[in-house]
This record gives structure tokens, C-alpha cells and sequence, in this order.
């Protein structure tokens, strides 16, 4: 059935800026629409046109033909026609003017302009996607171009779920705490954890850090140390996010430790870090840890100095967690006892006797 009827009101919600338009001519397959307002013109297909009937509501406001406004009382239909009921009598749509407004969502419902669902559909189904981003447990494990090792993956996963970890890595030479470290790392920084971070490690491997980090993890890292061999160091802490310090050149250089610890830092890793023994040395990363929301220690040989500069480390990570020195070695020795029966339970060598003496012991704090 045509709706179209010489004389009827329609717009093209594709073209706004012609205003409101008027039926003028309907034939088998086309119709005519003079647009009065932009003095333009357009033919359309009958059956397929981007046209919507203008459709008002008591107490919109009309114009007549001398210019003057008025309020629609009611409104009637005949023959397909709408006619408006006014305090000043009843007029036809053929002959009323009204500036077209079609920017308001009730604007839009009222006179069914309604899109396709192409762009909310586009726009929900991104943000359901990024919404599993953001829930992603393993984000920042899977990026970068390393071959994944079970432990490492595992320890990664642990160490960044935590809120602010504090955590001594110690796996034995060659099994990758620099990749373990860097994981943990990379995973906070994608899961909006933390911002910036500090790493401080020996000269000698300053740029082996800089390169794992840039082109293992695609890491941007500022290097500072006292043999910028490749000319691409920078000489004190700016607005860049990430660095990596030498341990020495922190020691000798006051001005480069003063903007370290004026600078807001959110992680540490201290790499090799049984080499800090002296007190200067202690005294610059306890200062430095208490910035961060997280440290991250790595040595494969934390007793390399004895228990007692061990201790003073996990004192950095966790102070008070022990009320004395005497304390800790107390409570290492209980550990040490049991080693024995977990080595048999390890060799699948134990008997129902280790197994108690293993829970009379879970009072090890």
C-alpha cells in the first residue's frame, strides 16, 4: 500500500539540512519532495526511501501561514492526513510550517528516526572485550617473546596478583629470574598496578637488563651507570617512568640518589642482591623500598654474606616481622629440623611417623 499522498509533511533524517519537506507529485513507482525551507528538490523510490512522516504531540508549537505560532490542542487523522486542532481553529499539514528539530532523543522516538544497531552493537561488544581484558588473569604473561617455563609462569602469576608484593626471588643460577622478575613486572604494569619502577643492579649488567627488558618485553627502560659504553644513558631521573640505576653509581653520585628519592616510584627490583652489605648500601635501598608499593629482591645466593646480612634484607622487605635477629635464627632452625622428613616425603620414603612429626611441627611460624 503507497503511503505517500500529494500534500503530506516527510523529512529525510539522512539529509536534516533540507528542512521539512511536502509531497508534491506520487506516481507508480516514484515521489516528488520540494523541500520550501533550502528551495530544494529530491526524487525518491517509493519502496525504498530514507524518509520518515513528520509526526507532532499536543502541545508542540506550529507556524501558519502569516507567521504566527501556535499550540497544537489535538491532534486528528483523516485520510491520511493530520490535522492539528488550535485556539485559533483546525489546520491541515499541508499548510503549516515548523521548524525541524530532530537532534533530541524524544525528537528522534516521536517521529520514529531510529539507526541500525551497527554502532551500539560495535560499541557494546568493545567494551564487553575490553572488560575481559581487564579481567585477564594472565595479562602480561603472554606478550612477550620468551619461551615460558612452568615456574616461571607460576611464580609470575603469585608474585603480580598480590597487592603490594614484597617478595625475595632465590632460584638457583640459570633458572631465570631476570625473565621472572621482568614478567612480574610487565604483568603489573599492564594490570595498572603500578606506573613507574626503580631497578638497581651491578655496572656489569646494567645494559643486559636494558636489552632484556626492551627487546624481550618491549620495556622502555632509562639506563644510568658509570660507563655509558653506548651513549644512551641519561645523567639523572626526569619525567620518564622506568630506569635502571647501578648500585654504584647511586653510592657515589648524591645528587642522582637526592632526585631518586624526591621521585614517586611504585616498584623496585634490586638484582644481585647479596652484594648489598654495607650499611650506605642497606641504608639507600631500605630508603628506596619505602617509596614503592612493591620490592622485588633476586640472588641465587641470598646467604652469600652470611644469615646476618640476610636478615637485614628481610628486614627492608617486611620490617618487624621478626623482633630480633636472635629471633630469626631461632626460627630458621626450626625449619632446618624438619628438612630430613621432607626430603623422605620428597623421595617417597616416609612412614606415618614423619608425617605427624611434620604436623606437630606446623606450628613454625
Amino acid at each position: 500500500m503507497n503511503p505517500f499522498k500529494p500534500g503530506q509533511r516527510w523529512f529525510s533524517p539522512s539529509e536534516p539540512e533540507l528542512g521539512l519537506g511536502i509531497v508534491a507529485s506520487v506516481e507508480s513507482r516514484l515521489i516528488e519532495i520540494i523541500y520550501p525551507s533550502s528551495s530544494e528538490k529530491r526524487i525518491y523510490n517509493i519502496k525504498s526511501n530514507p524518509l520518515k512522516r513528520l509526526k507532532l504531540e499536543t502541545g508542540d508549537q506550529i507556524k501558519l501561514t502569516d507567521g504566527t505560532q501556535v499550540k497544537v490542542d489535538s491532534i486528528l487523522t483523516e485520510d491520511d492526513f493530520f490535522f492539528f486542532e488550535t485556539s485559533l481553529g483546525k489546520y491541515s499539514e499541508s499548510v503549516i510550517d515548523i521548524e525541524l528539530d530532530t537532534s533530541s532523543v524524544i525528537d528522534k522516538i516521536v517521529n520514529d528516526q531510529f539507526e541500525d544497531n551497527n554502532l551500539f552493537d560495535l560499541r557494546y561488544n568493545s567494551y564487553i572485550h575490553r572488560r575481559n581484558y581487564e579481567k585477564f588473569k594472565y595479562k602480561g604473561l603472554l606478550g612477550p617473546k620468551i619461551r615460558h617455563i612452568d615456574h616461571q609462569a607460576h611464580i609470575a602469576d603469585v608474585v603480580s596478583s598480590r597487592i603490594n608484593p614484597k617478595v625475595f626471588l632465590c632460584d638457583e643460577v640459570g633458572l631465570g629470574k631476570t625473565i621472572e622478575a621482568a614478567l612480574v613486572l610487565n604483568s603489573m604494569i599492564l594490570k595498572n598496578k603500578i606506573e613507574s619502577a626503580i631497578i638497581v643492579v651491578p655496572d656489569s649488567l646494567v645494559y643486559q637488563w636494558y636489552f632484556e627488558l626492551k627487546f624481550k618485553f618491549n620495556l622502555d627502560f632509562k639506563p644510568i651507570s658509570n660507563n655509558d659504553e653506548l651513549g644512551i644513558e641519561e645523567e639523572s631521573v626526569n619525567d620518564h617512568h622506568h630506569y635502571i640505576v647501578s648500585l654504584s653509581k647511586l653510592k657515589e653520585d648524591k645528587n642522582l640518589l637526592s632526585d631518586i628519592i624526591d621521585k614517586s616510584w611504585d616498584f623496585l627490583i634490586v638484582d644481585e642482591a647479596h652484594r648489598i652489605a654495607t650499611e650506605i648500601e642497606l641504608a639507600i635501598i631500605d630508603e628506596i623500598s619505602n617509596l614503592t608499593k612493591g620490592t622485588l629482591f633476586l640472588s641465587a645466593t641470598p646467604k652469600a654474606n652470611g644469615d646476618k646480612s640476610h636478615f637485614d634484607k628481610l628486614e627492608i622487605l617486611e620490617p618487624g616481622k621478626f623482633d630480633s635477629y636472635d629471633s630469626y635464627v631461632q626460627s630458621q632452625s626450626k625449619y632446618a629440623e624438619t628438612l630430613p622428613i621432607i626430603n623422605k616425603i620428597i623421595n617417597n620414603d616416609y612412614t606415618k611417623a614423619d608425617l605427624q612429626e611434620i604436623l606437630d611441627a606446623s606450628e613454625i611460624d
